[in-house]
Formats: C-alpha cells, sequence, structure tokens
C-alpha cells in the first residue's frame, strides 16, 4: 500500500513539473524582446535534470539549443575537448547551417573560459587554421579580423570589397555581384547608436543582406535588400548579446558579426564576451531561432 502511495506521489510530482514547464516553454514562445525571453528561460532551466532528453528534442531550436549548451558534459564520453565538440556538432545537425569556423574558435575560447589550458589544447587540436586566434609569448590571445575605415565611424573587414558612391554605399562580390547599401538606410541603422560601427554583408542570389553594429553587441536589424536598387525587401531585429539589457557598459569589448545562408534561411553568428547564432526565413525574416551563450544577460 505504501509503496501504491509513493508511485502515485511520484507520477503527480512528474505530471506537474511537465505542466510547469510546458507553461514556461510557453511564456518563453510568447516573448519579442531578449530581456523578457532571458527571464523566461532562466525558469525552464531549472527543469533541465529531470526533462533533458525532451528539451534537447524540443522542435523550439532556439531552446534545445540552449538546453544543449549546459547539458554538452553530460552528453559525451571523456575525450579532451569532446563536450564542446559535441555542442557545435548538435548546432550544425540541428540547425542544417554552415558555422564559421571563427565562432566555433570563439565559443570554444568561452566554453572552457575558466580552464585555460584545456581551452588552448582543444584549439590547436581542433582548430589549428583558425584566425581567431594569435600566440602572444605562447598564449593564444583573441584576434580581431582586419578592419577598413570607410568613414569617421564606419568601420567593414579589410575582405570586404566596399567603395561610396556618392553617400552610397556599394559592395562587391568578387564574381558574383554587388549590392548597392543606400544612404538612408546607413543613416536609420546608425540611429540607435554612438560611437565606432561595423558593417558586414553578403549577397545570396537576387537578394543582399547587411547588417551594422556597434562594438558591444547590442541588438541590431538585419536587412533585406534588392542589390541593384538597395530598397527594403524585410528587416528584422537581431537581439545579439542583448548587452542594452545591462545597467552599464565598460571598458574593452569585442563583437564581430558574420552572415552565412542557405537556400532558406539566413544566419547571424556573432561573437565577443558572449557568442550568439539567429536565423531567421531568407524570404520574410521570420526567426527560426535565437541562440545566445548568456542567454541576455538572464537573472
Amino acid at each position: 500500500m505504501l509503496a501504491a502511495v509513493i508511485w502515485t506521489s511520484n507520477v503527480e510530482c512528474q505530471e506537474k513539473g511537465s505542466t510547469q514547464l510546458d507553461e514556461a516553454i510557453a511564456k518563453f514562445e510568447s516573448c519579442s524582446e531578449s530581456r523578457s525571453a532571458g527571464a523566461a528561460l532562466t525558469r525552464i532551466l531549472k527543469f533541465e535534470k529531470d526533462h533533458a532528453q525532451a528539451l534537447l528534442a524540443h522542435s523550439n531550436l532556439s531552446l534545445s539549443l540552449r538546453c544543449a549548451w549546459d547539458l554538452a558534459p553530460s552528453q559525451t564520453v571523456n575525450l579532451v575537448g569532446g563536450d564542446w565538440a559535441w555542442f557545435v556538432g548538435f548546432c550544425r545537425g540541428k540547425t542544417g547551417l554552415e558555422i564559421p569556423v571563427r565562432w566555433e574558435a570563439f565559443l570554444c575560447s568561452e566554453y572552457y573560459r575558466e580552464n585555460p589550458k584545456l581551452r588552448i589544447t582543444v584549439l590547436k587540436n581542433y582548430l589549428p587554421k583558425t584566425t581567431a586566434f594569435k600566440d602572444n609569448n605562447g598564449i593564444l590571445v583573441n584576434s580581431l579580423v582586419n578592419r577598413q575605415k570607410i568613414s569617421d565611424d564606419l568601420f567593414a573587414p579589410s575582405s570586404l570589397d566596399v567603395k561610396w558612391k556618392g553617400a552610397d554605399l556599394v559592395v562587391s562580390f568578387d564574381k558574383h555581384g554587388a549590392m548597392l547599401l543606400p544612404a538612408k538606410l546607413i543613416s536609420e541603422a546608425k540611429k540607435p547608436f554612438l560611437g565606432r560601427l561595423f558593417v558586414s554583408a553578403i549577397l545570396v542570389g537576387d537578394k543582399g543582406f547587411a547588417v551594422i553594429y556597434d562594438v558591444f553587441g547590442s541588438g541590431y536589424n538585419l536587412m533585406c535588400l534588392n542589390p541593384t536598387s538597395g530598397a527594403l525587401l524585410w528587416e528584422t531585429k537581431v537581439w545579439a548579446m542583448g548587452t542594452e539589457n545591462l545597467a552599464e557598459v565598460s571598458g574593452l569589448w569585442l563583437h564581430e558579426v558574420s552572415l552565412t545562408a542557405t537556400k532558406n534561411a539566413i544566419a547571424v553568428f556573432g561573437h565577443g564576451p558572449s557568442c550568439y547564432a539567429e536565423s531567421f526565413d531568407i524570404r520574410n525574416g521570420k526567426p527560426f531561432f535565437r541562440f545566445s551563450t548568456n542567454s541576455w544577460f538572464m537573472k
């Protein structure tokens, strides 16, 4: 009789936990900005221990990726770098995206932040050709991509072929064509920010994509353009590192952004003190998922 009572009690507790988890997930999925999403995610992660596999397999990619970041150590054998490598593989398999090597490297740096020796070992073993780090007296340190100054407050990667055409910006992509970034769109994209800003762009078929972002990792817009006319087809908010959720920001910050694409998705990979990745429907900018290792500085 006692066993039956205990069993019934356990079932009731599990059902109650599942109901609370479902409610927390529903709240998270209804969030439209990073601060509230971070708070909702904090509640969900309290259920990780008892619902690990269900969360990893969840159809909401934002949720499954964030849980995978936490649960990676429990999913791998005891191999050097195996947990970080498992997460990268999980991310690639779940999203179907090509992950930039620099982003993998910075992700590794963050993952092993508390163990510098292991971080260096993993980086050298797994990512020997990355340009994300440089050797400084035997210590691997963050290495910024080379950037070119294109105006007093706007910079671009040196690998990007950019030229001014009056007040408009023209970005060329070798033999693949060029895209026009009109002065009006540049001005609008700059408005939320102060200080030095950066531009990144990519051409995908008959569409051009561009972002203008700051050094701190604040949210910014991803713009989809007609590459010939510069007409804005759609734009959507990238939550990035959600730095605007902090009370104050000071010190030296690093923030770089890479754009990649598939037939159906345009993705933004960013790294700095935290790493983030966000993917959107290439047709209309509807978000497929949002992932950040800091979960937008949730508390």
